[in-house]
């Protein structure tokens, strides 16, 4: 879009005449995840893709965090506690998840990683005046000799100290605004005489320390009383300590439905509070980290506040489904150098190996299992396996049987969670050449169904709940191989319409199809209704038993079939085929 792009350069130029805006830490090991942990473990990436999308950044502004020394945490922590994070059941009691020694290790690296982006953070504050956000951090419940709350050591204290051992000796202030007290941040400031906090929170947490202001507001806080909190407590507090340094704990675990909070802000009751903190907070340089926040609008929050630090005003981020896209596309381009830089080594016997010795299985005839591990890493699929307890997931690839070859993904108990099926085909869909599907399993053998969500038809464990995520991935990858689109035909009614959100009918008939059977089985779950279908509940005009009857779905990606699959004509088919079908279910009748 010209209109776009041309906002998007004056944008650039704005920055780069006024020095730019805040300095940004970020790291794509950010995103490895901590298992078991519901932290969304894409946070940083989703918000550092917009960052980019968005030209937010500068190129000279992006920071890149090393691992915090242990010399810089000894400031803060007793060194008979760091020594016994190395034991996995120190881990487990803080993470509250049993982890493997393995797990262990990477969780205190990934925290180790984070703290030094915090300590990054700070330093460019004070060098330049300027704020300075580091897109993790906020490990504010760590305190001298133990961790708590999913932290291991606390990276805001770290800095601090760090900072006063490199000569900085001003005023300091701490304001936490994570739905959770920050105990341990105030623990270890304690003996700071130039350091306050201010966390307003849910509980108190830990002990009162004099000097330092906490103030516990209970459930259900909504947006008008977290602010009459906040605007009692903060503009006086600056106003007697005028600090000459000031961190923002900006956790938005503080959003309605978060999985570990129970009060009731909006998105924009928070970007209300983030704009109030960043404006009371102007006289002193400032480094922010974000802390808590898990649900699925949580990144979006912090980006907020990202661009609003960035630029002066709030930028919107994309919708999941629409980021999720963009990150797979920037990072899905590394998939086919990597998968196809290996001939210029080959030689002969490599390239034609004999009859009796075929190589190894291929993805779509050129991409080998290295590659597609290397693009399930980098897109963020493994991590979202990781964070959901299973450690050390395991890719393998298998021959074409025919059907296409095998992509499948274990658990370190040779677990299956993921079995795809799926191969080229110039036959699914006329006048197109697609990525066909013939088969595709995702599931988590750990879980069990809750009750508002029980099993449906042959399903034996629930989802993972990464299907958005992981046909995105594949589609990119057609796209990436210059394909037209995704296909499949969906085996089941609940399979198309759990899939609907993502992929059309190719026939204006499947799609009256669906929508005829679920207008005669309206009301019920879709478990219920399901079960109804196959045991033949619903009948057309003349008595008959309705099955379901599988028809090609595609995800459309190159032009020409997207058109196929919409428009006016496209629009009046579908209504056409649907008013010729009378289902209904006589048992509700």
């Amino acid at each position: 879009m010209p209109g776009r792009s041309l906002r998007r350069f004056w944008r650039r130029l704005r920055l780069h005449a006024a020095g730019g805006g805040a300095r940004v830490v970020y790291s794509p090991d950010y995103s490895r995840g901590l298992p078991g942990v519901p932290l969304d473990p894409l946070r940083a990436d989703k918000i550092a893709g917009f960052l980019r999308d968005e030209h937010l950044v500068p190129r000279s502004h992006w920071r890149l965090p090393r691992e915090i020394r242990f010399e810089e945490l000894l400031r803060v922590h007793d060194a008979a506690y760091l020594a016994s994070l190395a034991d996995p059941r120190v881990v487990t009691r803080v993470l509250g998840v049993t982890v493997t020694a393995g797990a262990a290790e990477q969780a205190l690296a990934e925290q180790r990683l984070q703290a030094g982006g915090t300590l990054r953070a700070a330093r460019d504050a004070l060098a330049t005046g300027r704020p300075a956000i580091n897109l993790g951090g906020g490990f504010h419940h760590a305190g001298r000799a133990s961790g708590s709350g999913f932290c291991l050591v606390n990276d805001v204290a770290a800095a601090i100290a760090a900072v006063r051992a490199e000569g900085f000796a001003g005023r300091v202030l701490v304001v936490d605004l994570d739905v959770h007290d920050g105990n341990g941040t105030r623990e270890l400031l304690a003996a700071d005489p130039l350091a306050r906090t201010l966390s307003i929170h849910r509980d108190d947490w830990g002990e009162a320390v004099p000097g330092h202001v906490r103030r516990a507001l209970g459930p259900g806080v909504d947006g008008p009383r977290l602010m009459a909190a906040l605007e009692d407590e903060l503009p006086s507090l600056v106003e007697r300590f005028t600090p000459h340094l000031a961190f923002y704990v900006a956790g938005a675990d503080v959003l309605a439905g978060d999985a570990l909070g129970d009060w009731r802000l909006r998105p924009e009751d928070v970007l209300a509070r983030d704009r109030f903190v960043v404006s009371a907070l102007r006289g002193a340089p400032l480094v922010v980290t974000l802390a808590g926040g898990y649900g699925t609008e949580a990144w979006r929050c912090a980006a907020r506040l990202c661009a609003l630090l960035l630029s002066g005003k709030a930028v919107e981020p994309p919708g999941d489904a629409e980021a999720d896209l963009r990150r797979l596309r920037r990072l899905a381009r590394e998939l086919l150098p990597v998968a196809e830089e290996p001939w210029l080594t080959l030689t002969e016997a490599d390239v034609l190996p004999p009859r009796d010795q075929p190589g190894p299985p291929l993805f779509l005839e050129k991409l080998s299992r290295h590659a597609l591990e290397l693009s399930l890493e980098r897109s963020g699929l493994l991590a979202q396996i990781r964070a959901r307890g299973f450690v050390e997931p395991r890719v393998e690839l298998q021959a074409d049987s025919g059907l296409g070859t095998t992509l499948s993904v274990w658990s370190e108990a040779d677990e299956l969670l993921v079995e795809l099926r799926a191969h080229r085909s110039r036959a699914a869909v006329p006048d197109a050449d697609v990525l066909f599907i013939e088969w595709l399993l995702m599931q988590n053998p750990r879980a069990s169904f809750p009750r508002d969500r029980p099993a449906l038809p042959n399903q034996r464990h629930p989802g993972l709940g990464l299907l958005r995520s992981f046909l995105g991935w594949l589609a990119v990858i057609a796209e990436l191989e210059v394909l037209d689109g995704v296909a499949f035909a969906p085996s089941a009614w609940h399979t198309a319409v759990l899939s609907r959100s993502s992929a059309r009918f190719l026939d204006p008939e499947g799609e009256a199809r669906l929508l005829a059977t679920g207008d005669a089985l309206t009301g019920l779950p879709m478990d219920e209704a399901a079960r109804a279908l196959l045991a033949g509940e619903v009948v057309d005009e003349t008595g008959q038993r309705v099955d379901w009857q599988p028809s090609t779905m595609v995800i459309p990606i190159r032009p020409a079939l997207r058109a196929r699959l919409s428009g006016h004509d496209r629009a009046e088919a579908v209504a056409a085929a649907r008013c010729a079908l009378r289902w209904r279910r006589p048992s509700r009748a």
